[in-house]
């Protein structure tokens, strides 16, 4: 543990021209040191100057099927071609999908974890989760894509705990091929920024954003989507669901699902949200 805290302390803080890292707009915090709480320790407040925020430079997204995540699939249920093809056509971006763990994550703007816990609890070394935090620093997005089969599965809140944030899926979810459709948004952060119509998901699982921030709920209150930042890099995004973007829902072209997959892989707000760019 103590290697582990010294690389995320270097990788999550590591400006000399301030005392702690900051947080990103319209997301909460409960003033814990990430180094701090991933070793396990109190953590501290933050008393000195915000920092910039730092946001990724990479032009490549990755989907990573590892860690016992649902398994890569040419067609149908995790098949992602129309997506993959939106983005390169839209954005000019690639898509890598991997079921190996790769140690440089610096082309990418944005990771997304595929149901990780899904088939096998294994779980992320700490020298992949020095990967992680170092990526985050560099201002990559991690997002964890749930599925109802994996909403009570450890793999995915060990590592958000260890990132040093506290933030997880319930255990619950909609029931059994539910699709759920939800408009409640939280427009001040820029995952939900100039998204107008309902997002669809199916089945997916509830989220408990303790010292992140909801982003999108549904119409009995249950968070969909949270969000924390860690330091003043990157940040993680735990989505409930992540069928809304494969082949085999149909959803993208369902009200303003297409705009919410486009804002995950926007991170950066200055490059404008999805909507604004379709108008």
């Amino acid at each position: 543990m103590a290697l582990s805290r010294l690389v995320l302390t270097w990788a999550l803080c590591f400006s000399s021209l301030a005392v702690a890292c900051g947080d990103k707009e319209g997301e909460g915090t409960d003033g814990t040191d990430a180094a701090d709480a991933a070793d396990g320790g109190d953590g501290a407040e933050d008393s000195g100057e915000p920092q910039e925020t730092v946001y990724p430079t990479g032009t490549r997204i990755l989907l990573y099927y590892g860690n016992g995540g649902y398994p890569l699939s040419g067609a149908g249920k995790a098949a992602f071609e129309t997506i993959d093809a939106h983005w390169k056509d839209s954005y000019g971006w690639n898509t890598d999908h991997r079921d190996a763990w790769t140690e440089d994550l610096s082309d990418y703007r944005m990771v997304g974890l595929v149901a990780p816990g899904y088939n096998d609890d294994t779980a992320f070394t700490s020298e992949e989760i020095a990967v992680f935090a170092e990526a985050l620093a560099n201002g990559t997005r991690i997002v964890i894509f749930g599925d109802r089969e994996a909403c009570g599965a450890g793999v995915a809140p060990a590592l958000v705990e260890a990132l040093g944030l506290r933030m997880a899926f319930t255990g619950a979810s909609a029931s059994l091929n539910a699709v759920v459709q939800a408009d409640d948004f939280n427009r001040s952060h820029q995952v939900s920024a100039g998204l107008e119509a309902a997002i669809r998901m199916k089945e997916p699982c509830y989220v408990d954003p303790t010292s992140g921030s909801a982003v999108v709920r549904d119409n009995n209150n249950n968070v969909l989507v949270a969000a924390a930042q860690v330091g003043n890099g990157g940040d993680v995004v735990l989505v409930g669901d992540f069928q809304f973007m494969d082949d085999a829902s149909g959803y993208l072209d369902q009200g303003d699902t297409q705009a919410f997959a486009d804002n995950l892989a926007i991170v950066d707000p200055s490059f404008g949200t999805a909507g604004e760019r379709r108008r």
